[in-house]
């Protein structure tokens, strides 16, 4: 979480620190390439992020509407994608490949799902309303977060 009070750190940087497993689990392999992120200098947390686990389908629909009112989209809003470390941000853009379907859903673009590792079946979402970003994980990722948190705390508290 250091990366988050850098001075100069770039917005994808704040965003990865904000997110990320910590280095010692997960080695990105190049720095990230700025996103086209909207004034985002770091996720809140005050409490004001909105959590799912959805199903996705084999045709990119998140059979999710809760998401979509937290953020404020209505149907048809155009979405951008981009992804990260396997990690699929979406933010609204005017002429954006991802969706909100016509019953509320999200709707993401196969390229999408498969950089970022999505396949059919749940998914783990967070959403920033004040920073206008969603952003959707595999449960593997919270599989993996959790894993290593839960170790790292049992590790502290036992006895040799």
């Amino acid at each position: 979480m250091a990366a988050l009070h850098k001075p100069h750190a770039s917005t994808a940087e704040r965003v990865l620190a904000a997110i990320s497993l910590p280095t010692t689990a997960l080695q990105l392999s190049a720095s990230p390439k700025p996103l086209p992120l909207a004034q985002l200098s770091a996720l809140p947390a005050d409490g004001s992020l909105h959590y799912a686990i959805a199903s996705l389908d084999t045709s990119g629909r998140i059979a999710d509407r809760s998401t979509v009112a937290a953020m404020g989209w209505r149907t048809g809003a155009k979405l951008n994608t981009t992804v990260i470390d396997g990690i699929l941000l979406i933010q609204p853009a005017p002429t954006g490949a991802a969706s909100v379907g016509s019953k509320g859903r999200l709707l993401i673009p196969a390229d999408s799902r498969h950089q970022a590792g999505l396949t059919a079946g749940d998914v783990f979402i967070a959403a920033a309303p004040t920073a206008g970003l969603v952003l959707i994980h595999g449960l593997w990722w919270v599989d993996r977060m959790l894993t290593l948190h839960y170790a790292t705390v049992l590790d502290t508290h036992t006895a040799p």
